[in-house]
């Protein structure tokens, strides 16, 4: 997915190229991670720069000082060191105990912490924690396997949204051919305007007109009477349907979500992540279940306001 950004430019410069690796480390390295904290959380704290050296040489001892590396991976490495002592800070640290454990000097009035995290965010960072943890959790095969599954779900929600449209369209246009109605193209709505306009319809004064017209008039106003009943009923059967189709959908991807754990390209997700995540798709699987019965009830309200239409008019008539 990222491949040209590892591809240097034709005349590209040495600075562009410096800025163009370090902006795709600070992408990799931040991507798993900002999908956990909250946006901002991590930009929030500034460390400074000789820290974050020291950080990045203990990593590569730590890593068992490899040779021969790339740039690339060096910048990355860069940044990694500068989260692990972000993440430290946002857990309740400060920037005089890191000093120390390195034997600088301290400064005066870094003592306090940078941050105080609440219940939820230490809980938050504890799995960033766990990420971090991991060998070259940044590694850009990593990366581009999640962007590729996310790519693809995506497109897969695209093309069942557009296969539902297409289904809604075939419906509306079966139950307008049921009913003989003249108005086969247009779609069934449930705005209220409409309703409003056909109470006003049927409320407007009729000039006197002949025996012959008006029993034309009555039959004409009973077809039309049947056709809004008509209209009404696949109104609430279409949104019912919809209704059903949403909750379906996001069933579906609580599921998919929930059969990551053994999915190859995404098994570099920690397991307090992965709970993390399922547990965000559930709560959008019940917001979709709530609108779509709302969605529901609505429907069944416009049904009821049509189907009474007939009494309303035949009333306003004996009035006359």
């Amino acid at each position: 997915v990222r491949a040209a950004a590892e591809t240097p430019g034709p005349a590209e410069t040495d600075e562009q190229r410096e800025a163009r690796i370090s902006a795709e480390a600070v992408r990799l390295v931040e991507y798993r991670l900002k999908k956990v904290l909250p946006a901002g959380m991590l930009d929030s704290i500034v460390i400074p720069p000789k820290l974050t050296e020291i950080r990045s040489f203990v990593r590569w001892e730590e890593a068992g000082k490899p040779e021969n590396t790339s740039r690339e991976w060096q910048v990355r490495e860069y940044q990694a060191a500068l989260v692990d002592l972000k993440l430290e800070m946002l857990a309740g640290g400060n920037l005089n105990d890191v000093r120390r454990r390195y034997s600088l000097d301290t400064e005066f009035g870094e003592d306090a912490p940078m941050h105080t995290p609440t219940v939820p965010e230490l809980q938050l960072l504890k799995i960033a924690a766990d990420i971090v943890k991991e060998r070259e959790y940044y590694d850009p095969a990593k990366i581009a396997a999640i962007e590729n599954a996310e790519a693809e779900a995506l497109e897969a929600e695209k093309k069942a949204s557009r296969d539902r449209i297409e289904k809604a369209k075939t419906i509306a246009k079966g139950a307008s051919d049921i009913t003989g109605s003249e108005t086969s193209e247009k779609k069934i709505t449930e705005d209220l305007d409409a309703v409003r306009s056909l109470e006003l319809a049927f409320e407007t004064d009729v000039a006197d007109i002949g025996a012959a017209d008006a029993a034309a008039a009555v039959e004409e106003e009973d077809d039309l009477h049947a056709r809004i009943a008509a209209a009404a009923e696949v109104l609430v059967v279409k949104t019912a349907e919809e209704a059903a189709r949403s909750a379906d959908a996001e069933a579906a991807k609580t599921l998919e979500l929930a059969s990551l754990d053994g999915d190859a390209g995404l098994g570099a997700f920690g397991d307090d992540e992965i709970a993390v995540l399922k547990a965000r798709l559930q709560q959008e699987a019940e917001i979709a279940r709530d609108k779509a019965r709302v969605k529901a009830e609505a429907a069944k309200r416009v049904k009821l306001q049509m189907e009474a239409l007939p009494a309303k008019a035949r009333k306003a008539k004996a009035e006359a």
